[in-house]
């Protein structure tokens, strides 16, 4: 059974933060550590410092030849079943390694410093194992970094649990590493999520990628950077026996010379990893720009219920944005509905807006408790209009206040929401209403003139007109999750040049 179907939370995938896991089964979806080093939000920063410097100590270790510290460093490493992520249980194509096998693995770390330091000095983070070493792919770094960072997890689901009303139990944690000491540790007490017994930690559905739709891969930088690069290079070779010419075009003597990917992967054996590092310590400059490149790209709507083995057609979708309209409409407003109306804002924000905001907090104190939220939200945008808020204003999160009044919000309403901001955090606020009048525009407006703090009125009317805007038709086939996007920046616009 699903988790949303144990706790009965009424609640599909979209309108949750988290991959809603399936108890009996494996979902073939990973973590990696490029993705953190590549994300900007806090919580992701803070994995990718934990990573960081566990792959440090390893570096560490192996340079100085401690191999008997490599060993304790990697005893911590268990298999992680925690989350119900990995290789499907159906298809034995890979599972985690024994702790024996990885320090196997990491041991050829050693050999390789050995042989050529320049090579070793290549190898500068975990994911990088995935091009270079044995042994070493998806579910492997999956695996280590859901046990570095378990913690953050363990934390995360806390936060989901409390969100969704379900019951936690304090028990001592499985290990985790701690990035400010660098070494392994435990908490001695802290609630987690146990189901018959058996810790579940949930993992935020805008991390996760599937073999399908990731890119970061040796495959892929052997096919495209590698081999064009290793073809040009080739066509410099005087009398090299792989050119070869295309027919003469009119005018000329001899055709155009060209060298075929499969004629310097046969003689060169560039799927081999050895080769791979070689390559790459030789030539750096192309693994950086693959690097660079956007690699990553958080799973939509469609892509999850087809990894979930659920149908989920094009008009499933249009018929989901309009069952979310009819129940926005069907909510009566006033205090007697106030908890309906905030419960449905969550997940209709949720799915709205993944995966530019996500790891929703409810009630979220702040100022030592002072003072409450009725939602907050990290800002995890990489593209659209929310990452390029993170330019112009403080906007690490975004604080999120439901009035299911009746009638028309006025100055309280705004002020209570102002309130929050500060400029270590956030000076972005929504204000999620049934409706406003133009003064209201003009109060957001001269917020925004005078403190430089954006009040974005979410009313009915723009909720609806986001959901029309994300529907598929027939010229429009591919699920566009920034489409309603352009609603947001004709707000800020009106805000921003409103008359007061």
């Amino acid at each position: 059974m699903k988790i949303s179907e144990i706790f009965k939370l009424n609640k599909s995938q979209h309108e949750l933060d988290f991959i809603d896991i399936d108890l009996d089964d494996e979902l073939p979806l990973f973590l990696d550590a490029h993705i953190f080093s590549s994300k900007n939000d806090p919580w992701s920063e803070k994995c990718d410092l934990i990573i960081k410097d566990f792959f440090r100590k390893i570096h560490e270790t192996v340079k100085l030849d401690r191999k008997e510290e490599l060993y304790k460093l990697c005893s911590f490493l268990n298999e992680p079943n925690e989350t119900c992520l990995g290789r499907s249980k159906g298809k034995p194509r890979g599972s985690f390694q024994s702790t024996e096998i990885l320090i196997e693995i990491f041991e050829q770390l050693f050999d390789i410093k050995k042989r050529n330091q320049k090579q070793f000095q290549t190898i500068e983070t975990l994911s990088d194992m995935k091009f270079y070493i044995d042994g070493v792919g998806n579910d492997t770094i999956s695996d280590i970094v859901t046990n570095l960072i378990r913690y953050q997890l363990i934390l995360y689901t806390n936060e989901q649990c409390k969100l969704n009303g379900i019951p936690t139990e304090k028990q001592i944690s499985k290990p985790y590493w701690n990035d400010i000491s660098s070494r392994w540790e435990k908490e001695e007490s802290i609630n987690q999520l146990i189901i018959d017994g058996k810790r579940i930690l949930l993992v935020p559905k805008n991390i996760v990628f599937s073999e399908s739709y990731y890119t970061f891969t040796k495959e892929r930088f052997v096919q495209h950077d590698m081999l064009e690069f290793l073809q040009e290079k080739e066509l410099q070779v005087p009398n090299s026996p792989l050119i070869k010419h295309r027919v003469p075009k009119k005018n000329q003597d001899i055709g155009e010379a060209f060298v075929t990917k499969k004629s310097i992967r046969e003689r060169d054996n560039v799927d081999k990893k050895q080769n791979v590092l070689e390559f790459s310590s030789k030539y750096p400059a192309i693994m950086e720009t693959f690097k660079n490149k956007k690699h990553f790209k958080s799973l939509n709507v469609a892509e999850l219920y087809k990894i979930q083995e659920d149908s989920f057609s094009d008009d499933d979708y249009n018929n989901l944005l309009d069952a979310f309209i009819k129940t926005l409409k069907s909510i009566p407003s006033g205090n007697k509905y106030a908890n309906d109306y905030h419960e449905f804002i969550l997940g209709l924000l949720t799915f709205i807006f993944y995966p530019s905001l996500s790891h929703p907090k409810k009630e979220t104190p702040i100022d030592n408790a002072r003072k409450r939220i009725d939602i907050t939200y990290v800002n995890t945008a990489d593209t659209g209009f929310f990452c390029n808020l993170k330019s112009e204003i403080t906007s690490n999160y975004i604080y999120v206040e439901c009035k299911n009044y009746s009638d028309k919000v006025s100055n309280p309403e705004f002020d209570q929401l102002a309130g929050r901001f500060n400029e270590s955090s956030s000076k972005v606020g929504m204000l999620v209403c049934r409706k406003v009048n133009d003064l209201a525009y003009e109060r957001a407006s001269g917020q925004y003139r005078r403190k430089k703090e954006l009040l974005l009125i979410i009313t009915d009317e723009l909720l609806i007109s986001m959901l029309n805007d994300m529907k598929l038709s027939e010229d429009k086939s591919d699920i566009n999750i920034l489409a309603h996007e352009k609603r947001l920046y004709e707000l800020k616009r009106r805000i921003e040049v409103e008359r007061y």
